[in-house]
C-alpha cells in the first residue's frame, strides 16, 4: 500500500450567503476581510475537516497528509488580493475527498479559488 502526502492547497465552502456552512463565519465575507478571530475560526473549520481524510483510500493509495491552511493568531490573508470567500473554502473542503486530494480527480471550482490564496507546499 502506498501513502500519499498531499500538496494539494486549501479549500472551503458555504452555501447561502450571509450564512455558515459549517465554519461559523459569515459565508459572505472575504477571506482578507476576517478578523483575527474569524479567520481562526474558519482555519480551523478547514483543518478539522481536512484531518478527517487520512487513512481514506482512493484506489490503493492512502492518505496520511491531508491538505492544510496555515493557522495561527492572526489573518494570514490580511489585506491581500485573495479572492476567496468564507463560502468558497468551505465548499471546497466539503467537496474533498481522496481521489482529490491523490490527484485523480480535479478539484472544485471553489478549490481553485481557494488554491490560488495558498501557495502550494
Amino acid at each position: 500500500m502506498r501513502s500519499v502526502v498531499s500538496s494539494f492547497p486549501i479549500a472551503i465552502v458555504v452555501a447561502v450567503a450571509g450564512c455558515s456552512g459549517g465554519s461559523g463565519v459569515d459565508s459572505g465575507k472575504t477571506v482578507p476581510s476576517l478578523t483575527d478571530a474569524e479567520y481562526t475560526k474558519l482555519c480551523t473549520f478547514y483543518n478539522q475537516k481536512a484531518h478527517e481524510l487520512v487513512g481514506k483510500k482512493c484506489d490503493t493509495q492512502a492518505i496520511t497528509e491531508p491538505p492544510a491552511i496555515p493557522c495561527g493568531m492572526t489573518n494570514q490573508l490580511a489585506g491581500s488580493s485573495c479572492a476567496a470567500r468564507v463560502s468558497d473554502v468551505e465548499a471546497c473542503i466539503n467537496s474533498t475527498d481522496a481521489c482529490v486530494v491523490t490527484g485523480k480527480n480535479q478539484p472544485s471550482g471553489q478549490c481553485i479559488v481557494v488554491n490560488n490564496c495558498f501557495p502550494k507546499r
